[in-house]
């Protein structure tokens, strides 16, 4: 090695090659799950920022099987599991 001379790294060529996504090789089923979920999260912040408090996530499971011409909560809780 020469006197005084430095030892310069070489350029790193891999740096900015975008990596996979996490949920690359997700089926269907899966992705549709994630969204399903996040749009349920997203769904409960507006709630929570609109200032109902006593809102919780459970409530979304059991949203999902009110008919369109509304219910009284006896009939849901007459209802089999």
């Amino acid at each position: 090695m020469l006197a005084g001379a430095e030892i310069v790294k070489g350029p790193d060529y891999n740096r900015d090659v975008p990596q996979p996504h996490p949920e690359h090789d997700a089926s269907l089923l899966q992705l549709l799950n994630l969204t399903v979920r996040q749009m349920a999260l997203d769904h409960s912040h507006k709630i929570m920022s609109a200032a109902f408090t006593d809102h919780r996530d459970s409530f979304h499971h059991v949203m999902a099987y009110i008919p369109s011409a509304g219910f009284r909560p006896t009939e849901l809780a007459k209802q089999p599991v």
